[in-house]
């Protein structure tokens, strides 16, 4: 009896070692109180590449207190400059995000999530810096048909789902929407002949 009681201990004992070692790391993306939406995209964003990656991660808001294994800081008042930001890691399991603002602090979040995700685990040697050069960046999206509608004049296209389904498609939108985040895009053209003509109703 006494070994039996013996083994079972043994046994707890490996079982509970075993759960130990499996459990994942567990990281907190700490944003002030009253970051901007921006920002807190940009945690949510790296807080996924993290979980991606086999981490438990978490959102910490203002003074809130939670116990990680790991930490990253971002703050969207440094002194990168506008949309400029800098991550640096200041121990084994500290990483701060600096963002010369929101936007600065939005592109490194995202920053830190593509090298997470390339390297599928916690960085080793983590020191960027990032601004772009241009001010305005984004692409031009061409609001118009190749040939003149029945009943219309030159560059005259309404803007009607008919005509332009694509520009009514929400998730169409939020997909390229993340896409031009990514790629650090802050613009959007619409490009038409006259906007009059396309948005607003007048008589001919």
């Amino acid at each position: 009896m006494q070994n039996l009681r013996t083994s079972i201990v043994v046994l707890t004992v490996t079982m509970l070692c075993a759960l130990d070692v499996a459990r994942a790391e567990t990281i907190s993306v700490n944003i002030s109180a009253k970051a901007a939406p921006r920002v807190t995209f940009g945690a949510e964003q790296l807080a996924r590449a993290l979980n991606d990656a086999g981490f438990e991660s978490t959102i910490v808001r203002g003074r809130q207190q939670v116990r990680t294994d790991r930490t990253i800081a971002v703050t969207a008042n440094g002194p990168a400059g506008s949309e400029g930001f800098t991550c640096t890691m200041r121990t084994s399991s500290l990483i701060e995000i600096a963002g010369g603002d929101a936007s600065g602090a939005l592109y490194g979040c995202l920053e830190l999530a593509r090298r997470v995700r390339e390297a599928g685990q916690w960085p080793t040697n983590m020191s960027c810096s990032d601004r772009p050069v241009f001010k305005l960046r984004g692409p031009c999206i061409g609001m118009q048909k190749t040939s003149l509608l029945p009943g219309r004049k030159i560059y005259e296209y309404p803007y009607t789902p008919e005509l332009f389904p694509f520009f009514y498609d929400k998730q169409h939108w939020r997909e390229f929407l993340d896409f031009l985040v990514d790629n650090r895009m802050n613009t959007l053209y619409l490009w038409n002949g006259h906007p009059f003509a396309s948005l607003v109703r007048v008589p001919e």
